[in-house]
């Protein structure tokens, strides 16, 4: 029996002759929330990708809430959201309509979460309107209320905040901590340092494709020769200077 939470072994992405991704493993437990943090080209958006099923990976096994995405993909992505820093939604639909469409498409129907999630991000006004006249804040709003109502098992997040006014990036530091205390993975990948610090239990560093520390942050700064009253930010820097 597979273990809850995700977990990813020694995960492998080759385009060619490229190495984006190089063993790459995370073993993280139902209410945590972890922070995947690493430079510009790091591997994280593939790492993630390859966690969600979005994305095959050249070596390595992946599973979700105990389900392989290799040998259970179907199921393993309906326990499973990812959001990118630039959601791509169907701009002929509504909001409304894409909401519908999706939680359709993963087998769940409206809930009282459906509402809450519109209420909770203010899309109200623009919920019967086209998504492709949305403003990249409103299009970053709906995806994250599509996440809420679908009420994944783990949730993987690249970048999540971007494009976000500091109410809803306020909004969406609480909607974190309610999923985790739900039992929930969450995984937080940003380059908000100090704001991963504050929200997140344990860490993963990776540069190159490779992991350069993880766990708590005192062994995240351990492994970056640090101590004390030591930052995030600076294990960081030692850990990826290039």
């Amino acid at each position: 029996m597979l273990p809850a939470g995700l977990n990813a072994n020694e995960l492998v992405k080759r385009y060619g002759k490229f190495t984006a991704v190089d063993g790459i493993s995370l073993a993280i437990p139902p209410g945590s929330v972890h922070g995947l943090i690493g430079p510009n080209g790091a591997g994280k958006t593939t790492t993630l990708g390859m966690c969600a099923g979005v994305i095959r990976p050249t070596a390595g096994s992946v599973s979700v809430d105990g389900v392989s995405v290799l040998q259970s993909p179907l199921v393993a992505k309906s326990r499973v959201a990812i959001l990118y820093d630039e959601p791509y939604l169907l701009p002929k639909l509504t909001g409304r309509e894409l909401l519908d469409f999706v939680l359709a498409m993963h087998g769940v129907d409206p809930s009282a979460r459906t509402d809450l999630a519109i209420e909770r991000f203010e899309l109200g006004g623009v919920i019967d309107k086209q998504t492709g006249g949305y403003s990249h804040g409103t299009k970053q709003r709906l995806a994250l209320a599509i996440a809420l109502a679908r009420d994944p098992a783990v949730y993987l997040l690249d970048e999540p905040t971007v494009g976000l006014d500091p109410r809803f990036i306020r909004e969406m530091r609480y909607i974190i901590a309610e999923e985790a205390a739900r039992g929930k993975v969450v995984v937080l990948s940003t380059h908000l340092l100090d704001e991963a610090q504050g929200i997140c239990d344990s860490f993963t560093v990776v540069d190159h494709g490779k992991v350069q520390a993880s766990g708590s942050l005192e062994v995240v700064k351990e492994s970056a020769g640090l101590s004390g009253a030591a930052t995030l930010e600076e294990a960081f820097f030692r850990l990826t200077s290039r």
